[in-house]
């Protein structure tokens, strides 16, 4: 007869355990929560993707940008280097005396 008090004073016990916990109000805000917390997620998800796509514009961006500056650069280097070969001008410092003031002489040898 013992085991069968003792047993269901167990089952009396499990029971308040149980009906203690499903009205406990953390196990009734659990669920919103778990739904609050995936809307947020998501949301990051969202966000995180559009900033990625952003991110992989610009640089694409930047890469274009630095071809075209490298190819300026490149362009005007070619620039000076005709404009060196071309010009046959010599300029030589003229003096007529103590008193000059550092005119120069234009000669076009071309």
């Amino acid at each position: 007869m013992l085991t069968v008090v003792a047993l269901s004073r167990k089952l009396e016990l499990s029971k308040s355990t149980l009906d203690s916990s499903a009205n406990s109000p953390s196990r009734a805000n659990h669920a919103g929560e778990m739904i609050k917390l995936d809307r947020e997620k998501f949301s990051l998800a969202k966000h995180i993707n559009e900033l990625e796509s952003g991110s992989h514009a610009l640089e694409s961006t930047l890469e274009r940008l630095k071809e075209e500056l490298d190819s300026i650069g490149n362009e005007e280097g070619e620039n000076k280097e005709n404009e060196n070969g071309d010009d046959a001008t010599l300029y030589a410092p003229l003096t007529h005396g103590p008193d000059s003031v550092g005119e120069l002489l234009i000669v076009d040898c071309g």
